[in-house]
């Protein structure tokens, strides 16, 4: 399984309330296309916007080719993005907007020394550290800074956690350990996790009830959970059924991060 939920999820593009003179109106069209998915008329509107002067339609215009994989386009906007920018807090999102392009494009060493000049290593800078390494499959490095990210309270990292030990061979002792910690803390993303424990440990029906409860508190992992129950159970269609579910609540967690952040 990859973590590709996760890298998305890094994708922290701010754009910033307070419009230019120039170029107004065509931007806040771009954005409002962008966020109905209408790609081609976005970009329409937010070059028009850069034309007249609109600086921030870099930002945009990086964040709209990232997410149709037009990577090189991206990197060319979030570097004039950057270069336009003095306030150095939005510099620092900048760079991780930057680092998580370069990454997709396999530029591991350009990735980590902008990461690296981020003085301010939050949970976000940790988190795309560790996919940076995920990626680049040195998975003890990324686990590394996954457990940093989550020390600093991003508990969505214990996702990239568990699944980073799971390329590493007897990491079963650890998984679980790492599990066991964060379904006692609290943290709602773990309860899948922890049914899916219970579920190969104390039986289908203890696992179960788990994952129930995580459901309810609002946590993807646990139609994860779910979907492992019925295919115990030997039910395959309901299994399937339900991993596609967790894969539709994990996009759903994908979107609602990255408003939270814009």
């Amino acid at each position: 399984m990859k973590p590709k939920f996760l890298i998305l999820m890094l994708l922290i593009f701010s754009f910033s309330i307070i419009y230019a003179a120039n170029g107004d109106e065509e931007f806040k069209k771009g954005n409002s296309y962008i966020d109905e998915k209408k790609y081609n008329e976005a970009e329409k509107y937010l070059l028009e916007a850069l034309k007249k002067g609109n600086t921030q339609a870099y930002n945009a215009l990086g964040y709209l080719y990232s997410v149709q994989g037009k990577f090189e386009k991206a990197e060319y906007y979030l570097l004039k993005d950057l270069e336009n920018t003095r306030d150095e807090k939005l510099k620092e999102r900048m760079k991780i907007n930057l680092a998580y392009i370069y990454i997709k494009q396999n530029k591991e060493k350009e990735a980590e020394k902008l990461l690296r000049s981020i003085k301010n290593n939050d949970a976000t800078v940790f988190n795309t550290l560790g996919i940076l390494y995920y990626n680049n499959q040195n998975y003890k490095k990324a686990i590394e800074y996954y457990k940093k990210a989550l020390d600093k309270g991003n508990d969505i990292s214990i996702s990239n956690l568990v699944i980073s030990y799971s390329e590493i061979e007897e990491a079963n002792d650890e998984i679980r350990e790492l599990v066991n910690k964060e379904y006692k803390r609290g943290n709602i993303y773990a309860y899948g996790f922890y049914g899916i424990a219970k579920i190969y440990d104390e039986g289908a029906e203890e696992g179960k009830k788990i994952c129930e409860l995580g459901i309810k508190k609002g946590d993807p992992n646990s139609y994860l959970c779910m979907s492992v129950f019925y295919e115990k159970k030997g039910n395959k269609i309901k299994s399937k059924e339900l991993f596609e579910k967790y894969k539709v609540e994990m996009g759903k967690l994908e979107d609602k991060l990255e408003k939270n952040e814009k």
